[in-house]
């Protein structure tokens, strides 16, 4: 079969109408109004078929020839190009309706379940906050560009880093997620590694990372007082982490269940922990008597072993995520400490105060152990992290004063 019989020549020159034939199906069609597009046309199942390929206008002679090509492929397994550009076509049409906050909240819905309910949490809330006013309407093949990217990360990159960089992270994943499903195509544009990273500077090269603020060790009787001077659940589970040295949200979602009171531990299973991707195993936290006596306080809103110790307001949910934090600003500590720095408070107690190991103070704070150390270990140290956290309880109850700072005035040495 002769092909590629049409020149440029013949193509300017084509009367209308008319059909000319470039070979192998591939025909020049001229309208009476003098438009000229490309038509091919083919056999299929004992029926003569023709499909649309375009305007000259938007595909030159070269292009319409390799589309040909990819027809008569498709004619030779018996495939109907029609019915391929047709569903080509519904492709693109759900592809452009696919707009970034369906994608987004559809990746999010498939991968929660994986999730902690508050990781979840916080991937909407950033979307919702920084991406979705912006570009949430916004096509995938319109977000996967370098300047769309910036304009959502500029405006925090400088002021909130830590936070800009976990976003830039997940508008990367969501990205990569559109790329795969063929919503868009290209390279990334929130990738990192050889390209922001030409444009912005590390998160951490702006400023150092803020730890959480914590209470100075020392003042932790006080703190204690005032805060037994408040009343209602949300004041226990505040007290109860203080004496766990534990994370609130530890805190937040226990359960009876999780509860052993005879053995005098509480059992937290490995996927509500923090280094959940890196252990398999739970954290055991040895209940002092101050935590039993707090245990006991809350004993009667106990409605079986699945309930939640420190139940919130809405039956059958924990307490709200800020609720603690929200406490310690009404007693004063706005900006000055935070819930989780109380771990702080208990790790330089333990290190300055106390002669019990780096290994049983990590354990005690649910900490991965890193290394050879961590591979070797077969032991929680249940016998010593109870001393120690009797030790904890004793000092946060004033019962064990702290000893002198051990600091010479650098006078007195001259």
């Amino acid at each position: 079969m002769a092909t590629e019989k049409l020149t440029s020549a013949k193509i300017y020159a084509a009367l209308a109408p008319s059909l000319i034939n470039d070979g192998g199906g591939l025909y020049l069609q001229t309208e009476p109004s003098g438009s000229k597009s490309w038509v091919f046309r083919f056999r299929l199942a004992g029926k003569d078929r023709r499909v649309g390929m375009g305007g000259l206008d938007t595909v030159d002679l070269r292009q319409a020839r390799e589309l040909a090509r990819q027809y008569r492929g498709l004619v030779a397994k018996g495939v109907d190009p029609l019915v391929v550009k047709r569903q080509e076509r519904a492709y693109v049409t759900h592809a452009n309706e696919m707009t970034f906050r369906k994608v987004a909240l559809t990746y999010i819905a498939r991968r929660e379940q994986g999730w902690s309910a508050s990781n979840a949490k916080q991937w909407r809330d950033q979307f919702e906050r920084h991406v979705f006013p912006k570009i949430g309407t916004l096509t995938m093949p319109a977000v996967n560009d370098t300047t769309v990217v910036l304009e959502v990360l500029e405006p925090l990159w400088a002021e909130r880093p830590a936070t800009a960089g976990r976003l830039r992270a997940r508008l990367e994943t969501i990205i990569d997620s559109a790329k795969f499903k063929g919503y868009c195509k290209g390279d990334n544009a929130a990738r990192w590694k050889g390209h922001l990273r030409e444009h912005l500077q590390r998160p951490t090269e702006i400023r150092a990372v803020r730890h959480y603020r914590a209470i100075p060790y020392r003042e932790i009787p006080q703190f204690l007082m005032a805060l037994r001077k408040r009343h209602g659940m949300t004041a226990l589970a505040l007290e109860f982490t203080l004496f766990a040295a534990g994370r609130q949200k530890e805190t937040r979602e226990a359960c009876w269940s999780e509860l052993d009171l005879a053995a005098g531990l509480w059992t937290i299973p490995a996927a509500r922990l923090k280094t959940r991707k890196t252990r398999s195993e739970p954290h055991q936290v040895v209940l002092t008597p101050p935590m039993l006596a707090i245990l006991a306080k809350v004993m009667p809103r106990k409605l079986d072993n699945n309930s939640l110790v420190f139940p919130g307001r809405a039956a059958g949910k924990p307490l709200g995520e800020a609720v603690m934090r929200h406490l310690m600003v009404e007693m004063g500590y706005r900006g000055l400490a935070s819930p989780h720095g109380l771990r702080r408070s208990f790790k330089t107690w333990a290190s300055e105060q106390t002669r019990f190991n780096r290994l049983e103070v990590e354990l005690a704070l649910a900490h991965a152990i890193p290394g050879v150390e961590g591979i070797y270990l077969d032991s929680e140290l249940l016998e010593n992290r109870a001393l120690l956290g009797q030790a904890w309880a004793d000092f946060c109850l004033g019962l064990t004063p702290p000893k002198a700072a051990n600091v010479v005035r650098l006078a007195d040495r001259i």
